[in-house]
């Protein structure tokens, strides 16, 4: 018998070994599905939240915009800077713990200030989830296999948008609810008490991961090891996956804001409920179709797996989801979105493995939460206001189906073109 290569020995994980890393995963995955419905809960409670505070528009639009997204955006690189430099598990434990508190304040405060300021700690604790959640992954598998588990766990935001969805339905209404062990509340009240406790209970669960507790020479070398040369080294790469996800992230939150809204003024209230539960399934389901793709592309030494999958997607997905959008019937709108959600909703997973495989260990916090902070600038700064401004350039709100579609179509050709120079470019190159 041939001697066992490297790489085989590598990918060999014992089926205790695999039990244990898998079931790290699922916790992570368990932590962002109750971030996400955390922070969409403003959005899905606003009319009891409204009625509560007496809100105006503009307080509103503090609640739902600069509340959270600004913070978000802006905290995520020093997030994964502290947890990069004292342990990844530690970092990911208080965080947890920090917004479970807030959001148990934000069912608390009694006044619009205190909501605002408690949506800003939220957002600033949840910033340091996903670059931590993404090293610590990417510590547990080898860079071949890593695409799986990171879109499995990226599955968790199209889970979480369900699950806040189903939650706006039964609370998003104006009246009391009785809660165990605490009473009579607000329907609105009971949605973030709720994900407060479900944090407050799994996160001491944080200390059993595999792969965080980094060991004081580990933490030694993280802060040896410099974030500037490593970016010089890769400039090129790294815009060029900056600039492919980015794009992606627009359409991907494009779809995820202004569906619900066009399927509204298009087909009624009736075309909600399979919009959320086929699109949350698929989305679910793309995470295994997606991935495994990209990890068996991996496998077979594709150096560009990562961008080849997301070409893949993009040329079949997005021209299938303008269609529906141009569509005058319910059913095939649904059943684009949820074919588009199946493909295109998991790509986070795999464009983060992108930016781990030739990221150092040390600096993986660090340069997953650059990534997070580019993607998710473009995606809520671009994304919403340029389909809403192309609506209104097509003539209104009955046009938003022809500006989504627009959108889609040209964000396909320069997925597509992006991708191809990626693949062109020498890996490495910098500047």
């Amino acid at each position: 018998m041939g001697q066992e290569s490297p790489a085989a020995a590598e990918d060999r994980e014992s089926p205790a070994r695999l039990l244990t890393i898998w079931a790290a995963v699922a916790l992570l995955f368990a932590l962002y599905v109750v971030a996400v419905v955390d922070r969409l809960l403003v959005s899905v409670l606003l009319t009891p939240i409204k009625a509560a505070f007496t809100l105006t528009d503009f307080s509103a639009g503090l609640l739902l915009g600069p509340a959270f997204g600004i913070f978000y955006g802006v905290m995520a690189f020093p997030m994964g800077w502290i947890a990069d430099r004292f342990g990844r598990r530690l970092v990911l434990f208080v965080a947890v713990a920090i917004w479970s508190l807030a959001s148990l304040a934000s069912a608390l405060v009694t006044t619009v200030a205190g909501l605002i300021v408690a949506r800003c700690v939220v957002a600033i604790a949840e910033a340091a989830l996903s670059p931590a959640a993404f090293a610590l992954i990417g510590a547990m598998f080898p860079p071949r296999k890593a695409a799986f588990p990171m879109a499995v766990y990226a599955t968790g935001s199209s889970l979480g948008f369900g699950l806040a969805l189903l939650m706006g339905g039964h609370l998003g209404v104006i009246g009391t609810v009785e809660v165990p062990l605490i009473g009579i509340l607000h329907r609105w009240q009971a949605g973030f008490i709720s994900t407060a406790v479900i944090g407050l209970v799994i996160s001491p669960l944080i200390f059993l991961l595999p792969g965080g507790g980094q060991s004081s020479e580990q933490l030694a070398e993280a802060r040896r090891v410099k974030l500037k040369p490593f970016l010089a080294q890769n400039l090129r790469r790294i815009v060029g996956l900056l600039v492919l996800f980015g794009i992606m992230a627009i359409v991907g939150v494009s779809l995820q804001l202004w569906s619900a809204p066009h399927a509204q003024r298009m087909f009624g209230a009736s075309a909600a409920a399979p919009m959320a539960i086929m699109g949350t399934v698929a989305a679910v389901a793309g995470s295994f179709v997606t991935g495994r793709g990209a990890v068996l592309l991996r496998q077979r030494g594709s150096a560009n797996a990562y961008v080849l999958i997301s070409l893949f997607v993009t040329v079949l997905a997005l021209p299938v989801s303008a269609l529906g959008f141009l569509s005058s019937s319910q059913a095939i709108f649904v059943g684009t979105f949820a074919f588009t959600m199946l493909l295109f909703a998991p790509f986070i997973g795999y464009a983060a493995a992108a930016f781990n495989e030739f990221t150092p260990e040390p600096l993986r916090a660090r340069v997953g939460a650059i990534f997070f902070t580019m993607i998710a600038m473009a995606g809520s700064v671009v994304g919403p206001p340029l389909v809403g401004a192309l609506s209104e350039g097509f003539g209104g709100a009955q046009h938003l189906g022809e500006a989504m579609a627009t959108v889609n179509v040209v964000a396909c050709i320069l997925i597509a073109a992006t991708a191809l120079i990626i693949m062109r470019a020498k890996p490495g190159s910098g500047t």
